[in-house]
């Protein structure tokens, strides 16, 4: 009977240093999941702020674009 408790007690001291280590991964895998979900808002504010730069830039390249279409075609008389 000793044996069987004993034996129980090494058992639970099993269980429970592997709980502490399973708990211990869930706390860093907490703390990898936090990181990365912080980078990816700070990526998902580049990728607006890119957003935002590209739609500037495709209006001032209209603007332009619509400056040359406004300079007279004087290629007849040339030559």
């Amino acid at each position: 009977m000793a044996e069987s408790v004993a034996s129980s007690s090494t058992t639970m001291d099993t269980i429970l240093k592997e709980l502490l280590a399973i708990k211990s991964s869930i706390s860093s895998l907490e703390h990898t999941l936090s990181t990365n979900t912080t980078e990816v808002q700070g990526l998902r504010n580049e990728v607006v702020k890119f957003q935002i730069s590209m739609q500037s830039t495709d209006a001032r390249l209209s603007a332009v674009e619509n400056l040359i279409d406004k300079i007279p075609d004087n290629s007849q008389d040339i030559g």
